[in-house]
């Protein structure tokens, strides 16, 4: 847990209480991505959006039903890493600085769906 921390680099004035969870010892062969963007008016809008280097990867992830495993848990950057070999969930979680135990047991279970998930489609 990370509490009070800035939201935005280079502005003070917004503050979060950042909490993320990490599974680890998880085998693949790309990094990849799956961040909610706040969208801008008129610009972008708002969503989730997966990334990878390896644009089948990508594709794979982005219909494997990654994003309907996280979205329930509301606005968050999940990471895996190969060089790590971990699957890091990380979320602003006001007005609490930890997760309440049923919700952390939540985020627990979909990590587990999410590396379950990943360890198919990137192997």
């Amino acid at each position: 847990m990370s509490p009070n921390v800035a939201k935005y680099s280079g502005d003070p004035g917004l503050n979060a209480n950042r909490f993320s969870v990490a599974v680890q010892n998880i085998v693949g062969r790309n990094d990849w991505t799956v961040k909610w963007k706040t969208g801008l008016p008129l610009i972008q809008e708002a969503g989730w959006v997966v990334q990878s280097e390896d644009t089948v990867l990508q594709a794979l992830l982005d219909g494997g039903g990654i994003v309907a495993l996280i979205s329930p848990l509301g606005e968050a950057d999940l990471r895996y890493s190969v060089r790590d070999r971990s699957l890091v969930w990380m979320s602003d979680i006001e007005p609490y600085v930890v997760l309440p135990p049923d919700q952390f047991r939540r985020t627990l279970d979909v990590l587990l769906e999410v590396a379950s998930t990943s360890n198919r489609l990137n192997a």
